[in-house]
């Protein structure tokens, strides 16, 4: 275990202490509960070969303990929520494959001084697979191809001021941590070369207060600053200011400008300079009533278009295209936020462009698969039957490169009666700045569970993801120019299963799963003493027993 890891894990049991700590003042929940499975597999390697080109499969018997611990505070001081699971594997036959990992993930907010000082925190450390094929879409086993373990802490300090009706001051402080450790060399797999990092940012707004009538006014500026553990490598700097006003006219009519600035260096992109310097504009704003709005903006290197769509409470649309020629993101770009909810079901539609790179992916998203209840509304992060955390699946190489991430996803929960149903439409695209290479994942999850009897349901899911890539590139660190040839990997898991209420605290789950690649040329991670090119088909069957205490 490196100094940073060991680093991390002091700074991760540190918080959760202050946060167990303050808790007590709160309305908390605890939940702790025991995993204990057996799956009998036909092909642990999962179409990996030898160095003669000859295909490895065989199978094994794989025991996993899983001890888990989730609390939640509602207390007026303190909101937070919280997991964390041990997962020990052990194969009867290649013992070399054992692993004890360990999952966490943590969000909350502590209001320090009340309306004045907030502290947001979210912490979380999991697993990703270094290369697609080792990882097939949130398989809890990643004894099949190299993984690493990765680590995320970010504090956020919130100061708020009220300067009299006149303005409204908004201060936020950024502390973010990403650690990553590569275990590839338990089993010989894909290897990864993302590099431990540290974000120091401020954020400040200054907008219009209660007295400001059909005038409204903003002035933000940030600036964060990423170093990296490996000193080959500069640090990423972003700056970003901007002053705007809107000046209401009529009823339904405003005039809009705006002017700002970009600054921005990474490390890896040699021409940035290109995408820095000044933009304003100035445009109009129509409202014609409190369910619909429309902004345009027309200016020098800065076009936009903004639809804001708010039929009733449980609907909300925003919907903008921008034209910038300065900033980290250039040219024509698209965001979408979309959410509707009903009575037994809740959608959402996004779509998003940034560029960014793995280290800040892992702080925001944390890996984890999220759906929503709809009977609360509660996002959720694991399985409400066993109490596991559900890792989502990783199918990008893990690097130091800055890319351009393009992703849209399409989910839905719906519950009615004895059945629940969630699905997940997603497709993510990154092209590195520097190296010229672009990763895709296509996918698709769908699941659905039966309660066809008082203490007996049905499970049935399928996955499917498409990825596509470089062979050969993704081994380089820093974005060096490497080519290798593209092509799509196919990857399709069906599962069938039956859960069985022992008691009120427990119960057992049987499950055949079949998973078949196509053995396409779309892996990206560079392999070390094996190779995941071929096809492969497994046959699975587990069985498992979830104590909740």
């Amino acid at each position: 275990m490196s100094k940073r890891t060991r680093q991390f894990g002091r700074g991760c049991l540190s918080l959760f202490v202050l946060v167990s700590g303050t808790a007590a003042a709160g309305d908390v929940t605890m939940q702790s509960s025991l995993s204990v499975s057996g799956t009998l597999t036909d092909n642990i390697t999962r179409g990996q070969i030898q160095s003669d080109g000859s295909p490895v499969s065989k199978g094994d018997f794989i025991t996993e303990i899983r001890p888990s611990i989730g609390g939640r505070s509602q207390g007026a001081g303190l909101k937070y929520d919280f997991n964390y699971e041990l997962s020990a594997v052990e194969y009867f036959h290649d013992t070399a494959r054992n692993a004890v990992n360990n999952r966490f993930r943590l969000n909350g907010t502590a209001e320090v001084v009340e309306d004045r000082f907030l502290l947001d925190f979210r912490s979380a450390y999991f697993q990703v697979a270094n290369a697609p094929s080792a990882d097939t879409l949130n398989d809890p086993l990643l004894g099949s191809g190299g993984y690493s373990n990765v680590g995320t802490l970010t504090l956020t300090p919130i100061w708020r001021e009220h300067l009299g009706s006149f303005a409204d001051s908004e201060m936020t402080g950024t502390l973010g941590l990403t650690t990553t450790s590569d275990q590839s060399d338990n089993v010989g797999g894909a290897s990864a070369s993302a590099s431990d990092s540290t974000v120091l940012g401020i954020d400040w707004r200054l907008s219009n207060g209660r007295s400001s009538g059909n005038t409204g006014w903003s002035v933000v500026y940030s600036r964060s600053v990423e170093g990296y553990a490996d000193g080959n490598l500069g640090n990423d700097e972003r700056e970003h200011a901007e002053a705007s006003v809107r000046q209401g006219i009529s009823r339904e009519w405003a005039l809009l400008g705006r002017v700002g600035l970009e600054n921005n260096s990474t490390h890896d992109i040699s021409e940035q300079e290109a995408a820095n310097g000044n933009y304003w504009s100035g445009g109009l704003g129509w409202t014609p009533s409190r369910v619909v709005g429309l902004d345009a903006w027309y200016g020098s290197r800065d076009k936009e278009l903004t639809l804001n769509w708010n039929p009733s409470e449980r609907t909300s649309l925003v919907l903008s295209w921008r034209d910038r020629a300065v900033g980290l993101v250039t040219g024509p770009s698209w965001n979408l936020d979309f959410r509707h909810r009903t009575a037994y079901s809740d959608w959402t539609a996004r779509y998003s462009e940034e560029v960014t790179n793995s280290q800040g992916v892992a702080r925001r998203d944390s890996n984890f698969l999220s759906f929503v209840n709809p009977q609360t509304g509660e996002v959720v992060y694991f399985d409400p039957a066993t109490g596991r955390l559900l890792p989502a699946s990783s199918a990008f190489s893990l690097n130091n490169e800055s890319f351009l991430r393009k992703r849209f996803s399409l989910g839905n929960s719906y519950q009615r009666g004895h059945s629940q149903f969630n699905s997940n439409v997603f497709h993510e695209s990154r092209e590195y700045e520097a190296s010229g290479r672009k990763e895709t994942s296509l996918g698709l999850d769908a699941s659905w569970s039966w309660q066809f009897a008082p203490r007996t349901r049905s499970v049935l899911a399928v996955n499917w993801e498409r990825v596509s890539g470089d062979d050969s590139s993704s081994g380089s660190g820093s974005g060096s120019d490497s080519t290798g040839s593209s092509g799509d990997s196919d990857y399709l898991t069906g599962r069938i299963g039956l859960s069985h209420q022992l008691s009120a605290d427990a119960d057992a789950l049987i499950e055949y799963a079949h998973t078949t690649s196509d053995g396409g040329s779309g892996g990206f991670g560079s392999s070390s003493g094996g190779s995941s090119s071929q096809s492969y088909d497994e046959n699975r069957l587990t069985l498992s027993i979830n104590m909740r205490f």
